[in-house]
Parts: C-alpha cells; sequence; structure tokens
C-alpha cells in the first residue's frame, strides 16, 4: 500500500512539473512573439531562448529564435535558422527566412534555393508571395548596372585684356595675347558584390 501511495505521489509530481514545464515554455514564446510584432528583437530572442531551455529541440522556439537573431544581424541567426531546418526540413516559413537571411548576407545563390523551396512548399500562399518578392528583387539588382562611366569636359578662355594708361608699359611676364585651356574629368565607379569602388582622373 506505501508503494501504491508513493508511485501516486511520484506520477502527480512529474505530472505537475511536466505542467509547469509546458506552462512557462507557452508564456515566453507569447511573449517572444509579441516582442517580434513590436520590432523588439533582442527582448525576443530572450524569450525564445528561455522557451528551449524548457523545451531544448522545439521546432517553433529554434525558428523563431533564428527569426529574432535575423532582424538584428546576429550570426547566430543562421545556426539556429539552420538547426530549425533539420528539425522540420518541409516547413515552408523555416525556408522563407533562411532565404531572407543569406539575400541580407548577399549570398544570393543560396537565398535562391530556399526561396524556390518555399514556393514549392506553401503554392499561392502569403509565404510564396514573399518569396517570390525576394526572387523578383534579386533578378532586378543582378539586372542593375554594376558600373557607370562619366565624362565632365571644360574650357577656359582669356582674352587677356589688360587696362593700363596710354604709353604705361605692361608689367614683366604679362603679355596681351589671349590664351584658353581645356580641362576633362573622368569618372568610373564599379560595384563590386557587397562593396563599391570609385576613381576619377
Amino acid at each position: 500500500m506505501k508503494k501504491l501511495i508513493l508511485l501516486a505521489s511520484l506520477c502527480i509530481l512529474v505530472s505537475t512539473t511536466s505542467y509547469a514545464s509546458e506552462a512557462l515554455y507557452e508564456q515566453k514564446m507569447t511573449r517572444g512573439v509579441v516582442e517580434i510584432e513590436g520590432g523588439n528583437f533582442p527582448k525576443a530572442a530572450a524569450e525564445f531562448r528561455a522557451a528551449l531551455k524548457e523545451k531544448p529541440d522545439d521546432p517553433a522556439a529554434t525558428l523563431y529564435l533564428g527569426i529574432a537573431l535575423s532582424r538584428i544581424g546576429d550570426k547566430e541567426a543562421e545556426a539556429s535558422l539552420n538547426r530549425a531546418l533539420v528539425l522540420s526540413p518541409e516547413d515552408p516559413r523555416t525556408n522563407l527566412e533562411l532565404g531572407i537571411y543569406y539575400f541580407r548576407m548577399d549570398q544570393r545563390d543560396e537565398s535562391t534555393e530556399y526561396f524556390e523551396k518555399t514556393i514549392r512548399l506553401a503554392p499561392g500562399t502569403e509565404l510564396s508571395g514573399k518569396a517570390s518578392e525576394y526572387l523578383n528583387a534579386k533578378k532586378e539588382k543582378k539586372a542593375a548596372k554594376r558600373w557607370s562611366l562619366g565624362v565632365t569636359a571644360g574650357g577656359q578662355y582669356d582674352t587677356n585684356v589688360v587696362l593700363t594708361p596710354d604709353g604705361a608699359s605692361l608689367p614683366q611676364g604679362v603679355s596681351q595675347k589671349s590664351d584658353w585651356r581645356g580641362i576633362a574629368l573622368l569618372r568610373g565607379r564599379y560595384t563590386l558584390p557587397g562593396e563599391r569602388t570609385e576613381g576619377s582622373v
């Protein structure tokens, strides 16, 4: 009888602990989503880290942590988003967020793979629409000129008319000859991926 009471008490304790852990996880996830929607990404990241302490292999918390880190440009975002992809490889939101991350890091070829997969996984949805927008932006950027060349030219003409009293001699080194000169400015620009280099002559 004592063993039965002890076993029942242990089950209740485990059940209560499990419920408390689940409630804390839900609370942290809700707060994190609210912080993301409010644009407070560092605070959101802290909430999702706390949620992951309750459920270390949770795909949603891992994804949202990656999103928050991505929005603040934290390099840990890539690892978190890739981990979310391992946990849920067919999730269109995870693929979209990885595409956005690589797009912002100027790794356009890498981003294309994830955008195209998002469109395949969720055709006709808001997620695939967003992926299409990024793919179009990539094409527009690629089509934009990476270089430009400009020439500016000008001239100066001087009649050298010197006003002096009649019969006075001109100062030494000053003649009454007209003269001119030409001026040219050559300016070029070439944009490397992620950088811009300019020069002028």
